[in-house]
């Protein structure tokens, strides 16, 4: 069963999985953010350190879709999820390593 988060009124799910693989190697990517669907897809065997960055990264495309209407550049986002990820890190709020 999938991750569901809640950012604003959307409840995104997110998915690892075969499936989401499928999707992100077609689109040669580690994840996404699919906002008409409500889905943010990661890389289903990503190491622990990749797997947490991929995911801060995504989170923060979902904020930014809800909050700012897409606002922020690629290089913001990436920005941004990286020094979110270094404070939750600290604090101990990582994923672990199992699916």
């Amino acid at each position: 069963m999938p991750m569901v988060m809640q950012v604003g009124p959307l409840h995104y799910s997110v998915m690892r999985c075969a499936e989401s693989d499928e999707v992100l190697a077609r689109a040669a990517r580690m994840g996404e953010s699919d906002h008409y669907e409500c889905i943010v897809r990661i890389y289903s065997r990503l190491p622990k350190q990749q797997l947490n960055e991929t995911f801060w990264h995504e989170l923060c495309h979902c904020i930014d879709y809800v909050m700012l209407n897409g606002k922020l550049e690629e290089d913001e986002i990436a920005c941004f999820a990286r020094g979110l990820y270094q404070v939750v890190k600290q604090l101990g709020v990582e994923f672990c390593d199992e699916s």
